[in-house]
């Protein structure tokens, strides 16, 4: 996942830290969710597709813009914005924004309320018509309620504990452009990302990030289009843990080098055309890494399209795959037993070969979909390997060992349509369906992984403009049931009513999770939360731009 530019997945544990990436929404441009493995531009650890956020150019949002609400559940949030211009080149926009969310359900104790403010700018300098030079920065500081099971080696050997994740950070970025013509134009980015948590009993992580990315297109003849890139990356982090979990070593810095090349053939122009590239990389965890891809677009008209492609992914292994002492359970009390999982330091990455076909129509002006299938190859995927036990001080300690030690396949097929049944009316849908199979001695690291995502998607939306100025929106989401989460499967509806009495103000009414009064949708599987579950909510809200 990337937000303008900057890579936001975490070193720590392979994946994003959702609580702490947020943005005005009124300044968002696009969201461009990319389905399947884009490694050959994107680099590891976009295995599965990429989701990139790219926020509107400050000369786009000019003026003010006040907004603030509440409810049941979205205690209170606000936003203030304001965007000016400095001379005729220097277009600029700062924020603040802030909001408290209440916890989720639990029949025991609700603990994971959270609340945080951040403030940030963005600016762009164009000194000539050819160059644009844009910076940003964004700080935040806030807290995250958790509840959890801390493992502890004297009696009564575990405890639960709730307290808030202290969470604080700031990003810097800037970007130097050149366009030369539709065809050609290079990017120079360079950006730091500062982040700190501190959470007692599982992982207290600051982090410093440095990237430096270099871009080029250009055109190869009239049939031909290139792009290229290198990238320099260094992420650095200290740790402090507990006897539930702790890193080992407790400081570690990751580096990684990089450089892609991606050719696009026009074989048949308007009707043909072939893309190869790949991306090559060295870096301190897994060493050297190739991630190619070859793909194949058919255009029968102005309003089909066909593809299919070959791509080689990988995901890179996390801190806490390599590094980590974890203690998640106590198996007995006479004598202590402790299960222990340690770190794999000789992991490989986990590989996926991916294979994909598509189709895309658009039969009349208000109707369009598409279809996608595909089917993946897993290998070296992470499980775990059973070691023998051994005595402690403290008890008895029954080892596992992070390893490569599973396989498997995964195939589905996504479907995508969109309606316009008036002017003022229009219909959205999407489905998904998914199913794993995973092989390996490690059986239930295997059977975690097949019943940890819904073999099962529905998404419905309806957005209606009534007249007078008023919007109505409707959405429906199905979920099939997730067996290893114990999860049953659930539909869920969110409702909006909206309202411009002026061009400049917005009144809405927002419902969400309306259809039950709460619902589960995870389990944390490694008991470092106690999940609870989603609640009915509704909260209003106004905005003001000028």
């Amino acid at each position: 996942m990337q937000i303008d530019g900057r890579a936001v997945y975490s070193q720590l544990f392979s994946g994003v830290f959702w609580d702490v990436q947020d943005v005005v929404l009124q300044d968002v441009e696009r969201i461009e969710v990319i389905r399947g493995p884009g490694g050959t531009v994107w680099g590891a650890n976009a295995v599965n597709g990429v989701i990139n956020i790219i926020t509107k150019q400050a000369k786009d949002t000019q003026g003010a813009l006040i907004s603030g609400g509440g409810g049941n559940e979205e205690r209170g949030f606000s936003t203030v914005r304001y965007g000016g211009q400095t001379g005729d080149t220097v277009h600029w926009r700062v924020y603040g924004r802030q909001f408290e969310r209440d916890g989720g359900f639990n029949p025991v104790e609700s603990s994971d309320d959270w609340r945080q403010a951040r403030a940030g700018f963005r600016g762009e300098w164009t000194p000539t018509t050819d160059d644009t030079v844009s910076f940003q920065g964004n700080f935040y500081d806030g807290d995250s309620g958790l509840r959890t099971i801390d493992t502890i080696p004297f009696s009564p050997f575990s405890r639960v504990l709730s307290f808030d994740e202290e969470v604080r950070g700031g990003n810097g970025l800037i970007q130097w452009g050149r366009v030369f013509d539709e065809q050609t134009d290079w990017r120079l980015q360079c950006y730091y990302d500062r982040t700190e948590r501190l959470a007692p009993a599982t992982i207290s992580e600051a982090r410093n990030t440095f990237d430096l990315d270099y871009q080029n297109r250009f055109a190869v003849g009239l049939r031909q289009q290139v792009i290229w890139g290198c990238e320099y990356r260094r992420s650095a982090d200290s740790t402090a843990g507990g006897f539930r979990i702790r890193l080992d070593p407790p400081e570690r810095t990751f580096e990684s080098y990089s450089c892609f090349v991606q050719d696009e053939f026009a074989l048949q122009p308007d009707r043909w055309y072939f893309t190869v590239g790949s991306k090559f990389e060295k870096n301190s965890f897994t060493g050297f890494e190739y991630q190619p891809s070859v793909r194949l677009l058919f255009l029968p008209s102005n309003r089909q399209s066909c593809w299919a492609a070959v791509s080689r992914a990988v995901r890179l292994p996390g801190r806490i795959e390599q590094d980590a002492v974890i203690h998640p359970a106590v198996l007995g009390v006479a004598p202590p037993t402790f299960l222990e999982i340690r770190g794999g330091s000789a992991l490989a990455a986990e590989d996926l070969l991916a294979f994909e076909l598509g189709y895309r129509a658009q039969p009349a002006d208000a109707f369009s979909f598409d279809v996608a299938a595909f089917c993946n190859d897993y290998q070296n995927l992470i499980g775990t390997v059973a070691g023998t036990p051994f005595f402690t001080p403290i008890g008895l300690i029954v080892p596992t060992t992070f390893a490569n030690a599973l396989d498997g396949q995964g195939y589905g097929v996504e479907l995508a349509g969109t309606y316009a049944v008036t002017e003022s009316w229009r219909l959205r849908g999407a489905y998904s369906y998914l199913q794993l199979q995973i092989h390996g001695a490690d059986r239930l690291s295997a059977e975690r992984i097949e019943g940890s995502s819904p073999h099962n998607r529905l998404h419905l939306w309806s957005s209606w403009d009534l007249g007078g100025n008023v919007q109505f929106d409707a959405i429906g989401r199905y979920v099939d049931n997730v067996p290893q989460h114990a999860v049953s499967s659930y539909f869920m509806m969110d409702l909006r009513l909206g309202w411009r009495p002026k061009p400049a103000w917005e009144l809405a009414v927002v419902g969400q999770n309306l259809l039950d009064a709460e619902h589960p949708e995870f389990a944390d599987l490694r008991g470092a939360a106690i999940a609870t579950e989603v609640q009915r909510a509704v909260y209003g809200m106004i905005t003001w731009n000028y």
